[in-house]
């Protein structure tokens, strides 16, 4: 007797109307570091940077029966372990991811090194640079001188000044600048063919600085990266985002 065995695969869906996209004329070398098998698929987006070099944006919408300190996100956020992120509403708190479970078909858990009290179904989680206070000169704009104690105004406690971003060690007469949360990168442009990580080479990304995309093919992303009625990408107008 002849037995026959099946194998299924699962075709990522093209995000693309008509296939359409205008690519740029060289790849670009992803700034971000990502494990041996990692799939970053077409209609991601990508944030074009100098030196033919690129990052990808991640983001993730919020979903519903996780924990500020446990969100359950939207599948292809493509964060990593150690990654930096924030609530999209919340300029004053980051953290680290500590682990990522991915084993449950609809949704992925990030496991968060603290909790972020502001997380809440429908946030976005993003890539962000640290919230904490960084090194400035007497000049930078916001900048505050560091005090023993007893701070007045354009001043600040040396026990205040946390978190410390610098490192050097402060003292009295240092000035620091609060920098807020904000996101990493900015989206210009969107993957225009899918790319794997694997241990023979390191993918040269191709992003598409011109294309047309399926709003309900697209892992959900923030309302305000898009003006004119929703639909065109602000960072980059060559970029339209459609329903159908």
């Amino acid at each position: 007797m002849i037995e026959f065995a099946s194998t299924s695969y699962t075709k990522h869906p093209n995000p693309f109307w008509r296939q359409e996209r205008r690519i740029l004329p060289a790849g670009f070398k992803p700034v971000q570091e990502f494990p041996v098998g990692t799939k970053i698929y077409k209609g991601a987006w990508i944030a074009v940077l100098a030196g033919l070099t690129c990052a990808v944006v991640k983001v993730a919408k919020v979903l519903t029966g996780g924990t500020t300190t446990k969100p359950r996100v939207a599948k292809d956020g493509y964060f990593q372990v150690g990654d930096t992120v924030m609530d999209l509403s919340n300029d004053a708190k980051t953290t680290t991811i500590k682990s990522i479970d991915t084993s449950n078909p609809d949704y992925d858990v990030l496991t968060l090194n603290a909790a972020i009290s502001t997380l809440a179904e429908g946030h976005f989680i993003q890539e962000a640079i640290d919230y904490g206070y960084i090194d400035a000169e007497s000049t930078t704009e916001g900048a505050l001188q560091i005090v023993a104690s007893e701070p007045s105004e354009g001043q600040i406690a040396l026990a205040s000044v946390t978190p410390y971003l610098g490192e050097k060690t402060l003292a009295a007469g240092d000035y620091v600048v609060l920098q807020k949360a904000a996101p990493k990168y900015v989206p210009n442009s969107t993957l225009a063919e899918d790319e794997e990580f694997v241990k023979e080479r390191y993918p040269a990304l191709s992003p598409a600085y011109d294309a047309v995309l399926l709003k309900d093919i697209l892992p959900a992303f923030p309302a305000d990266w898009l003006v004119e009625n929703g639909y065109v990408l602000k960072s980059n107008p060559n970029i339209k985002v459609i329903e159908q």
